[in-house]
C-alpha cells in the first residue's frame, strides 16, 4: 500500500508537469529597474530609486519572512537591477528575479540605446517611465517621508520618491487589470497615472 505522502507527491508532480508555465508564474513577477545611460552618479541614483520602490512593496501585502522583494498588486515582486551591480548598496534586496523582466522601469534612455539586450527586456516586457511626482508638501502629508525615514534612517531624495511612485503605479495597474497576463490593461492603467497619482 502506497503511503499518503507518496500519493500526494505524485499528484503534485503531475500537476506541475501539466501546468501552463504562465499560470505557474502568475503569483510573482519581475520588475527590472534599469539605470543604463544615467549621467550623474548612476549607482547612487538607482540605489535611491530601489529604496523608494522597496518602501512601496511592503505597504499593502507585506509579511514577515518574505523570500521576495515585497508585494505589488497582491503578488510577489522580484526586483532586478540593471545593469548588474547598479545598486549593490541596497542590502534589502533578497528576492530571486527571473532573467526576463515582466515590467521594466526605465530611468535612462530609450531601450534601443541600451546595451541590455532582448534577453532581459523582451517583447512582452512592459516599459514604464518615471511619472509626475506629487509636490514635496503632498508627499510629506501622505507620510511618505516619515515611513522612508523609519525604514532607512534618513529623509528621502527625489530619486527615492520616483521609485516609490513607480511602484505605487505598478501596484495600481495590476489591481485594475486583475492579473499579470492582461498586458494591454496594465499598460492602459499605467498611462492613466503618468500625469500623477495620489499617495
Amino acid at each position: 500500500m502506497l503511503k499518503i505522502s507518496t500519493i500526494i507527491a505524485s499528484a503534485l508532480a503531475g500537476l506541475v508537469a501539466t501546468a501552463d508555465p504562465s499560470q505557474v508564474m502568475a503569483h510573482e513577477f519581475t520588475v527590472a529597474i534599469v539605470g543604463d545611460g544615467l549621467a550623474d552618479d548612476p549607482a547612487t541614483h538607482v540605489a535611491e530609486v530601489v529604496r523608494g520602490f522597496i518602501l512601496a512593496t511592503d505597504e499593502n501585502d507585506g509579511h514577515a519572512f518574505e523570500t521576495s522583494d515585497g508585494h505589488l498588486g497582491g503578488r510577489d515582486v522580484q526586483i532586478w537591477v540593471l545593469p548588474p551591480g547598479g545598486a549593490t548598496a541596497v542590502a534589502e534586496l533578497v528576492g530571486t528575479p527571473r532573467t526576463t523582466a515582466d515590467i521594466a522601469l526605465l530611468l535612462g534612455p530609450v531601450p534601443s540605446a541600451m546595451g541590455i539586450g532582448d534577453a532581459a527586456l523582451g517583447l512582452r516586457t512592459i516599459h514604464v517611465r518615471p511619472a509626475v511626482l506629487p509636490s514635496p508638501e503632498t508627499r510629506e502629508a501622505s507620510g511618505f517621508a516619515g515611513r522612508f525615514m523609519a525604514l532607512f534612517g534618513r529623509g528621502p531624495t527625489d530619486a527615492a520618491a520616483q521609485g516609490y511612485n513607480a511602484a505605487r503605479r505598478i501596484d495600481h495597474a495590476i489591481r485594475v487589470a486583475g492579473d499579470l497576463e492582461t498586458r494591454a490593461a496594465i499598460r492602459a492603467a499605467l498611462a492613466e497615472t503618468e500625469g500623477g497619482m495620489d499617495w
